[in-house]
This record gives structure tokens, sequence and C-alpha cells, in this order.
């Protein structure tokens, strides 16, 4: 930009006396700033391990809500809510509609999730209520399975 400006005086003192002046003004010149400004370099994070290992869709989930939508159905309004099914690895999204937060629509959602996608491996969360509740209810559910007394009344009954 400083040699198109003194490059179009024909003038040989003046020269000198622009050059002076650009140096004094560039910096305050928007065309002089867009003109020198450097590119930024974005300094991206690494993806997660589970993100980059491949592996089959829905075997590592992320799950949300969203809404409230609302919805006609029976009523003339009502409103009902999206669970977000994500898969970490392909970006794939299965969408399922609840009709509240409540814990158990959200085992009955994730009850459907698995009938059609699998089991999967890992399921990521926030920290909302009814994914802490659904989480204490599996536990509870495994471990009330898993007992001693429940694999012998199994056994028993001839129960696979």
């Amino acid at each position: 930009m400083d040699d198109f400006v003194i490059g179009t005086s024909t003038d040989t003192e003046a020269i000198t006396l622009y050059r002076e002046m650009l140096q004094l003004t560039s910096h305050i010149s928007l065309p002089c700033k867009l003109f020198k400004a450097k590119c930024g370099m974005q300094i991206e994070a690494p993806l997660p391990s589970e993100r980059v290992v491949p592996s089959a869709a829905f075997t590592i989930t992320g799950i949300d809500f969203a809404g409230p939508v609302n919805i006609r159905c029976l009523k003339p309004r009502d409103t009902a809510y999206i669970a977000l099914f994500t898969c970490a690895t392909t970006r794939a999204l299965h969408i399922e509609l609840v009709s509240d937060l409540t814990t158990d629509k959200f085992l009955l959602a994730l009850q459907r999730f698995v009938g059609r996608r699998g089991l999967p491996n890992t399921i990521y969360t926030d920290n909302a209520t009814s994914f802490h509740a659904a989480n204490k209810e599996l536990i509870l559910l495994r471990q009330t399975l898993s007992s001693a007394k429940t694999q012998q009344y199994y056994a028993q009954n001839g129960i696979t």
C-alpha cells in the first residue's frame, strides 16, 4: 500500500515526506490495517478418543432433551419434549418424542432407542434430574437382577 501511494507521486521531494506521513498514519487508516493484517491461526483442541476410534453407530451415545414443543394430539394444544440421541462417531441422530421430563418417560424413550439401535456401550448426558434418577434406577435394577437371591429364583424356576 505504501509503495502504491509513493509510486503514483511524481514529485521527488514529496516522496520522503510521503514515507514519513505513511509510517505515522498507517496504523490509524482502516485500509492500511486491513492490508497489513495477518490471518489468525486457530488452534483446535484434539477430538476425544471416543469420536476418533471407528465403531458401530450409537455405541457411544449422547442424550439431551429439547423443547417444549407444541403438538396437536387429543387436546387442542399440548406440549411435548424431544429426546435427542446423538452418535459420537458418526454424528447420526435418533429422535424420540417424550410427553414430559419425568424419569419414567425417559426410560421408555431409552427402551425404544435400545430396541431400534441396540444397547450402547457408553452414554453421555448432561446434569438433568431425570438422567440422574434414571441412572439410579438402572443401577438398582442391575443390582437386583445380579443378586444371588434373584439368580437362585431364576435357576429354580427355569428362567433364562
